[in-house]
C-alpha cells in the first residue's frame, strides 16, 4: 500500500504562497512560517491528513467538509481542501484543454481588481472549459458582487481617474444587463453591467468585440451587446485620463 511521505518543498511552497507565505522555497524559511502562524500550521495539518488519506485509501476524516470531495480536475500536486474550495492554478487548467494564454485570460486577465465569485466547480465539469468560463464571466459581471469594492472607488469624471484611491478607476453613466462595449471619446471600452470600465482604449469595435469574448460579450448566457454612447442615450462618455479597472489589453 501507497503511504503518504509528505509534501516536497514545491508543494509546500504552493500550499503556504495561498496563506500569505512569500518567502523562498527553502525548508528551514517555511518551517519557520509554519511554526509562527496558527492559521498555516492548522492548515497544514488539514492538508496532510487529507493528502495521507487520499493516497494510502483510507475514509475521509473530520478534515473533509460533510459530503465534501476533492474534485477530479485537482492537480495532485496541489492542496484542495473542501472546507474553503478554491479555484484552479494555470497548471490546472491547462490540464483541461486550455493554452497558457487562455489559461491566464480566465483566472487573472478578466478578473483585476475585482472579486472571482465563479463557480469554478461547475466550469471545470463542463464539456468545454473555455467556453463555460467565458459564460461565467459574462454572468459575474452582469451582477454587482464581483465589483462591489472596486465600484466605490470609481468616478465618471476623466479628471479625477487615477487621481486617488478615491477614484482610482472609470465608469460610465448608466446600466446594462450585462458586460457591454460602449464607445467613448478616446476609443471602445468593455464595461460590466454597472458600468464600470474593465478595459478600455480600442481604436475600432472589432477589437473591443474579440476581447470581449473573454467577458462573456456575445455569448447566448448573458445576451450583452454593444452600445454607442452619445446624445440621447442614458450613458455618459468618458474623454481622457480614464483609468481601466483591469489594464490587460
Amino acid at each position: 500500500m501507497a503511504k503518504f511521505k509528505g509534501f516536497n518543498n514545491q508543494q509546500l511552497h504552493q500550499l503556504l504562497s495561498e496563506h500569505g507565505y512569500n518567502g523562498p522555497a527553502q525548508k528551514d524559511d517555511m518551517d519557520a512560517f509554519v511554526a509562527s502562524s496558527p492559521a498555516a500550521a492548522s492548515m497544514l495539518g488539514r492538508y496532510n491528513e487529507m493528502a495521507r488519506e487520499r493516497i494510502e485509501g483510507k475514509p475521509m476524516g473530520m478534515g473533509m467538509a460533510e459530503g465534501g470531495e476533492i474534485p477530479s480536475w485537482v492537480d495532485p500536486d496541489y492542496g484542495y481542501d473542501p472546507a474553503n474550495p478554491r479555484k484552479p492554478n494555470m497548471r490546472e487548467l491547462m490540464n483541461a484543454g486550455l493554452s497558457t494564454k487562455d489559461a491566464g485570460e480566465m483566472l487573472y486577465g478578466v478578473v483585476g481588481s475585482n472579486t472571482d465569485t465563479r463557480n469554478w466547480n461547475a466550469i471545470m465539469s463542463s464539456d468545454n472549459v473555455l467556453s463555460a468560463a467565458q459564460q461565467a464571466t459574462g454572468q459575474m459581471y452582469s451582477s454587482p458582487e464581483a465589483t462591489a469594492e472596486t465600484i466605490k472607488r470609481s468616478t465618471t469624471d476623466p479628471d479625477l481617474a487615477g487621481a486617488s484611491n478615491e477614484t482610482e478607476y472609470t465608469r460610465v453613466g448608466g446600466s446594462f444587463d450585462g458586460p457591454s462595449i460602449v464607445e467613448t471619446p478616446t476609443g471602445f471600452a468593455i464595461v460590466a453591467a454597472n458600468g464600470l470600465m474593465m478595459r478600455g482604449g480600442f481604436s475600432t469595435r472589432e477589437q473591443a468585440e474579440k476581447q470581449g469574448v473573454s467577458f462573456g460579450i456575445g455569448s447566448t448566457a448573458t445576451g450583452t451587446g454593444t452600445t454607442t454612447t452619445g446624445t440621447g442615450t442614458t450613458i455618459q462618455t468618458t474623454t481622457t485620463g480614464y483609468r481601466c479597472n483591469d489594464t490587460t489589453k
